[in-house]
């Protein structure tokens, strides 16, 4: 099974992608994204499911985009009106998509 290093970038890039997010008065105000290669990402064979609130500033959504992208199959579901939390504010349909990705999964 491949190991994916994740190393943190921060502020700007991640602050310029989400408007509500910007440094003020010298200290960080917005969260870390962690970045892995994307080779190691494509090198997954697992089957994977992202899910994540459309509004996590927590784990930001933009890392389940990317980890949407980079992993081959990988499924993504992101809850609308949500952040991180989004699992118990949609605790039904979460249980289901999971319940039908574990079902898929051979």
């Amino acid at each position: 099974m491949p190991t994916v290093t994740l190393k943190p970038v921060c502020c700007d890039r991640l602050c310029s992608m989400h408007p509500r997010l910007e440094p003020d008065d010298g200290k960080v105000s917005c969260p870390v994204l962690w970045v892995a290669n994307n080779a190691q990402l494509e090198a997954i064979k697992q089957p994977v499911l992202v899910v994540n609130g459309n509004d996590d500033l927590i784990a930001p959504t933009v890392n389940s985009y990317v980890l949407y992208q980079h992993i081959p199959g990988a499924q993504l579901s992101l809850y609308p009106d949500s952040g991180h939390g989004s699992l118990f504010q949609y605790h039904a349909l979460f249980v289901s998509q999971v319940n039908t990705f574990l079902d898929g999964v051979r």
